[in-house]
Formats: structure tokens, sequence, C-alpha cells
């Protein structure tokens, strides 16, 4: 039988490599630290507490529907913080965190253009999604 703690730290462990990775990318582009730690967090978020907390398969490059799901559901119903234009920053910071790992060969070319892919279809519908939230009374039981 695994150990679910040392699964979790091992987890978490490869997570804050990645986040160093991808850090270490955004400085080297010249964005400002505002920006980075803006990416940072919204990574951070989707790796340690949505990946870790809600999926089984908490691997980066299996995890299409964790993306949308995150995206679509997870950012709205349960970060009561996200607007469009966050959503907007952290859809742009997936896009950026999977290029990083494309580039650092640790997923798939065509893992990444499936994401940028799902991302760009779906963006209206998240969008939709966020406002319908915000804006009704009674929340279908779907959301909870």
């Amino acid at each position: 039988m695994v150990d679910s703690t040392k699964l979790y730290e091992n987890v978490e462990k490869r997570n804050k490599e990645y986040l160093k990775m991808f850090e270490k990318e955004l400085k080297e582009s010249g964005l400002s630290r505002k920006t980075i730690n803006k990416h940072l967090d919204n990574i951070d978020l989707f790796l340690n507490d949505y990946l870790i907390n809600y999926m089984e398969d908490a691997e980066i490059d299996s995890c299409l529907l964790a993306v949308n799901d995150f995206l679509g559901y997870f950012l709205i119903s349960k970060c009561m913080w996200t607007s469009k234009t966050s959503l907007k920053e952290t859809a742009t910071s997936l896009k950026k965190f999977y290029s990083c790992m494309l580039r650092n060969n640790l997923i798939k070319e065509e893992y990444y253009s499936n994401l940028c892919d799902l991302i760009k279809r779906n963006l209206d519908t998240y969008l939709e999604r966020l406002d319908r939230f915000d804006n009704i009374d009674d929340y279908p039981d779907e959301w909870y």
C-alpha cells in the first residue's frame, strides 16, 4: 500500500521544481515581478490546490479535462475572487506554463497544442459561466 502522505509530498516537491523552472523562464522573458508573481500564483493554485485535491491524476501531461474543469468550474464556483480578467489571466498562465513544460521536454507537442486549442475553443464558455454564476440568485445544484 502506498503511503498517501509520502505520495503527496513527492507531488508537492515535483510541483515546486516545475514552479522554479517556470519562474526562471518568466524572469528571462523580461516580465515584471508583479506579472511573474501573478502567473506563479495561478499555476500554484492549479498544481497544488486543484490537481492534488480534486483530481485523481495529478500529472501535468494527462490532465486536459482537469484544465477544462479548473477554468470552467473550479475557478468560477470555488474561488470567489475570480473575475473575467483573472479568468483570462489564469488561462494565459496555463498556456505559458505548459509552453515552458514543452520546452523542457516534460510534455509532448501534441498535448500542448490540444491544451491551447481547448482553451481557445472554450474561453467564451468559461466567461459566460462566470457571468451566469455571478448574476443568479439560485445556483444550480451542479455548482456545488
